[in-house]
This record gives structure tokens, sequence and C-alpha cells, in this order.
């Protein structure tokens, strides 16, 4: 989703190329700067309760992105409705990078016998790429 963003916010929000392209970069830093608060809240919540949280964040993300921009984006919408869809982008974008991102990367080792932890790991990480 984040490679597709500046497509999505040129053709469904309507912005400009350059303040598409900005967003995103900033949209990338926050992302960035939020897995570091899934280390404190794993501790506080487990693995399990941070990844359902993240879950309900992103699908309530997801569908307010849906509608604000099926009320809001072009030809006939209400421009501030889709422009209003950027913070849900952003809050999706930490919603993931505070529970699931780490899933591919941590649950495999957590989950698999140690003479199989290399090898789930191993799948795992292929399939998320």
């Amino acid at each position: 989703m984040s490679y597709y963003l500046p497509t999505v916010l040129i053709t469904a929000v309507g912005l400009s190329n350059q303040l598409a392209r900005l967003l995103t970069a900033v949209n990338s830093v926050t992302y960035l700067l939020s897995t570091f608060l899934s280390v404190p809240l794993v501790e506080r919540w487990g693995r399990r309760g941070l990844m359902l949280v993240s879950t309900a964040g992103q699908g309530l993300a997801f569908l307010i992105i849906t509608v604000l921009l099926r009320f809001g984006g072009p030809p006939d919408g209400n421009r501030e409705t889709a422009m209003a869809s950027i913070v849900f982008f952003f809050l999706y974008f930490i919603a993931f990078g505070v529970g699931m991102l780490g899933v591919p990367w941590l649950y495999p080792t957590e989950i698999n016998s140690i003479a199989m932890r290399t090898k789930g790991a191993a799948v795992s990480t292929a399939t998320n790429w």
C-alpha cells in the first residue's frame, strides 16, 4: 500500500504530484517511528493482544478511508471529505507498524519448535516478500 499511496492521493484525493509525494514521505517517517512503540506495548499487552488491537485499527481505518473516498473522491465529490482520508491512511500505517509488522519476522520463531525454528522463519520471511 505504501508503494501506491502517491497514486491514490493523486487520483482519489485530488492532490498535486508534489504534495502527494511529500505526504507519502511524512507517512513513511511516521510509520518508522510507530514501530518503536511496539516494544513497550508488546511487554504490556502481549503479542496476541497487540496483534488484535492492530488488526482492529487497520480494519477501522480502511473502512473509514473507503467511505470518505466514496463520497469525497473525484470527479463530483467533496474534496474536503476526500482529504480527511489522509489522516486515516496515517492511522492505518501506525496501527500496522505497532502490531502487525513483526509477525512474519518474529512470530514463527515463537510458535515453532527449536528443530523447525529456522525453517519456519525462512518460509514466513520468503512469503512476506
